[in-house]
């Protein structure tokens, strides 16, 4: 059986990929070199170009093996560390970031495919999601260690911790090299393929009134987190002026806290009932994005902790809900095209946010983002509850 033996690597190597002891320290170190206006466009640049090579990265998966493309994907990002320490100016940095859009690229799809096939072919998809989810807590883990440990690695020397994530990232690439490739493979990778599952995952997630409800409330809910999850949440512990090492402790201790919620709280189903969750998502962004413009040093870590709760809770909470919503068939389409129009929506954001940010903070970003819930998730929710009255 190869299933067990790709799980562990699988988790090894996932929580190596979530070693990035850059998290804390990565706004400080672009701010020293490049303008505020040019490091959101960095940040929306890089998951455009994970958006365009997906393609292609898959048509090279198919060709090659999937193991040799997740290895790639993985190395590449120690190139990309010495990239960033070793050059000056904004052009490197946009070179940089293609090529962590094009690691990226590479890692998404063909790993989750080759556990899928694995799992397929030994006959063990009942073990499938146990290994998602224990895969999704030791990435957590990793990410908490490596966040609360990369501002004092910072400390030492300002490029210690891009070396120390390169090193974590060919350390998982070597790892990936001893998967077993399935003998059994998923469809093969296509242009006409490709153009043909987004039409029809579209079509699933918009094909009755109930999933069009449901869609756009997760677009809305996850097109107003990511963003959040991903860039701001860095840049605002940076605005509240924490200290380097202070800063990666806190943020260290947030993701402990999303793993605390993500492995008890949020999977009771009792206590998130499909109304109660339905509010859950609308009260707690409001509460704490709107009062952005107001945050100030330590009482405003509840409010910060509380938008990335609510980003981590859109995969334990909604996925759910919009897996209950699509033909199984179709499934995981349906939620990679909801996927690529969160992307979109990230991509206008984030490019958008960096003359805010420049001329008014941060902070201002999150009271906009609490405006955006305000006009979009709070009347969705209503609507979706007034439809569920009997849950």
């Amino acid at each position: 059986m190869i299933s067990k033996r790709n799980d562990k690597i699988f988790i090894v190597s996932q929580f190596l990929n979530a070693l990035v002891f850059i998290i804390p320290i990565w706004i400080v170190y672009y701010q020293r070199r490049i303008t505020v206006e040019q490091i959101s466009l960095l940040v929306a640049l890089q998951y455009l170009s994970q958006m365009v090579f997906e393609l292609p990265t898959g048509a090279l998966a198919d060709l090659f093996g999937r193991k040799w493309s997740v290895a790639l994907g993985y190395a590449l990002w120690g190139i990309v560390g010495p990239l960033i320490i070793f050059t000056q100016g904004f052009v490197p940095l946009v070179v940089a970031a293609l090529f962590a859009g094009l690691s990226d690229s590479f890692i998404s799809g063909s790993l989750e495919a080759l556990i899928y096939d694995s799992h397929k072919q030994d006959a063990t998809m009942h073990s499938y999601s146990q290994v998602l989810s224990r895969n999704s807590f030791w990435y957590q883990i990793g990410l908490a260690f490596a966040t609360a440990t990369g501002g004092f690695l910072f400390l030492i020397w300002y490029g210690l911790p891009y070396v120390a994530y390169a090193t974590a990232s060919v350390s998982a690439a070597i790892l990936a090299s001893f998967f077993i490739e399935p003998k059994i493979d998923t469809e093969r990778f296509s242009l006409r393929s490709y153009v043909f599952q987004m039409k029809r995952g579209v079509k699933e997630a918009f094909k009755s009134k109930a999933t069009v409800l449901m869609s756009l409330y997760y677009i809305a809910v996850a097109g107003i987190t990511w963003p959040n999850q991903l860039y701001f949440f860095d840049f605002i512990m940076v605005e509240l002026r924490f200290a380097d090492d202070v800063r990666g402790m806190i943020m260290g201790a947030i993701r402990i806290l999303n793993v605390i919620v993500l492995t008890t709280l949020f999977k009771n189903s009792h206590i998130f009932t499909r109304k109660r969750s339905f509010y859950f998502f609308p009260v707690m962004m409001l509460l704490c994005f709107l009062p952005g413009v107001f945050f100030q040093g330590w009482w405003a870590l509840p409010f910060v902790a509380g938008a990335v709760m609510a980003g981590t809770g859109r995969w334990i909470i909604l996925t759910r809900y919009t897996n209950e919503m699509f033909d199984s068939k179709y499934r995981a389409t349906a939620i990679s095209a909801l996927s690529m129009i969160v992307g979109i929506i990230y991509i206008i954001i984030t490019s958008l946010s960096g003359p805010v940010i420049a001329s008014h903070g941060v902070r201002t970003v999150y009271t906009i983002l609490g405006m955006l819930t305000l006009i979009t998730v709070l009347p969705l929710s209503v609507v979706l509850v007034r439809n569920h009255r009997g849950v």
